[in-house]
C-alpha cells in the first residue's frame, strides 16, 4: 500500500519521509508569484512574506492531471494507493483527485474525504502509515482511517478572522467578524466546515478553554492521542502544550507537534494556534 496526501497535511517532513507518503502540493498566489506549497519556498520564507506584504495570499487546488500523474508513477511500485485529502467542503482537492481517479481506471485507488484540514489530516494519515507498518490488511487500515475521521476533534484560534473572510473559508464563523478587539475567536470543525464555538477575552483565557475541553473530552472518554500546530506562534503553543501535558499527562499520548504550511496559513494567517485529538483504542 501507498499513502497520498496532498500539502495542507501540514505533515513534518521527518515524518514524510520515515513512512514514504506521497505528497501533492497546493499552490500560493502572492502579488505576481506561484508557488508549491512547502516545494518552493520555505516556511520561514513564507510567514516573512505574509508579516511584511499588504497583499492577501490565494490559493489553488492541484489540478486532476497532478494527481494522475502521481497515481500512475506510485502504480508501479505498488497495486494499492490509499489518497487521504483535506475536507471537500474547504477545498476543491479531493475533486481533483476524484477526476483523476476516474481517469486511472488500471489502478485501485482508495480516496478519502478526511471532512478535516491541517493537524488533523495529518494525523489521519500517520495513522494510516502506522497501520502499514503493522502490516494490516487494507480493510483494517481503511477501518481505522474512517475511525479517525469520526472520532477526531480540531479546536484552533486565530488573530484576525480576515484570512479567513478573504479566502471564503469562514463559513459560520463570519458570526464572530466585527467583534474582535481584545477578542480571540475560538473555532472547530465539524462536518468538514469551520465553525465558531466561542468568543474569549485574552489568551490566558483562549488557552484555560481549549485545555478544559481536551480534559473534558479525556475525562469522558480515557486516553487521546493529541497533536499541536501553529503558525509561526511557538510562544503561545508552548504555553497550551505545558497546560496540557500538566492537566493531563496520564491521559494523553501526544503525536506531533507541527507548523502551519503556506496553504493552511492563508486562510488563517500568522499567530494561529490549533490542537487536534482523538481516542486511543
Amino acid at each position: 500500500m501507498k499513502l497520498i496526501t496532498d500539502s495542507t497535511a501540514d505533515l513534518p517532513s521527518e515524518l514524510v519521509e520515515k513512512y514514504g507518503i506521497e505528497i501533492v502540493p497546493l499552490k500560493i498566489h502572492l502579488g505576481e508569484e506561484t508557488y508549491r506549497d512547502y516545494f518552493d519556498i520555505n516556511l520561514d520564507e513564507f510567514y516573512n512574506l505574509l508579516r511584511t506584504t499588504d497583499l492577501f495570499p490565494t490559493t489553488t487546488q492541484p489540478s486532476p492531471q497532478d494527481f494522475v500523474e502521481t497515481y500512475r508513477k506510485l502504480s508501479l511500485e505498488d497495486d494499492c494507493l490509499i489518497s487521504i485529502h483535506i475536507s471537500s467542503k474547504l477545498s476543491g482537492t479531493y475533486q481533483s483527485a476524484m477526476v483523476a481517479a476516474q481517469q486511472c481506471p488500471e489502478v485501485k485507488i482508495h480516496l478519502i474525504d478526511s471532512q478535516q484540514a491541517s493537524l488533523a489530516l495529518g494525523m489521519t494519515v500517520i495513522a494510516a502509515a502506522k497501520a502499514i507498518e503493522e502490516k494490516k490488511e487494507v480493510d483494517e487500515v481503511l477501518s481505522e482511517i474512517r475511525r479517525i475521521t469520526s472520532q477526531i476533534k480540531t479546536y484552533f484560534s486565530v488573530d484576525s478572522l480576515e484570512y479567513l473572510r478573504r479566502g471564503g473559508r469562514i463559513g459560520r464563523a463570519q458570526a464572530f467578524v466585527g467583534a474582535m478587539l481584545k477578542i480571540k475567536p475560538l473555532l472547530a470543525i465539524q462536518g468538514g466546515e469551520i465553525v465558531p464555538v466561542e468568543k474569549l477575552r485574552g489568551q490566558q483565557r483562549l488557552i484555560r478553554r481549549m485545555v478544559q475541553l481536551v480534559q473534558d473530552d479525556a475525562t469522558n472518554i480515557g486516553a487521546l492521542r493529541v497533536g499541536l500546530i501553529h503558525a509561526d506562534n511557538e510562544e503561545l503553543l508552548s504555553i497550551l502544550s505545558q497546560q496540557l501535558e500538566g492537566n493531563l499527562h496520564e491521559n494523553l499520548e501526544l503525536e506531533y507537534t507541527s507548523r502551519i504550511g503556506g496553504i493552511i496559513a492563508s486562510h488563517v494567517g500568522p499567530g494561529a494556534i490549533g490542537v487536534s485529538y482523538y481516542p486511543v483504542v
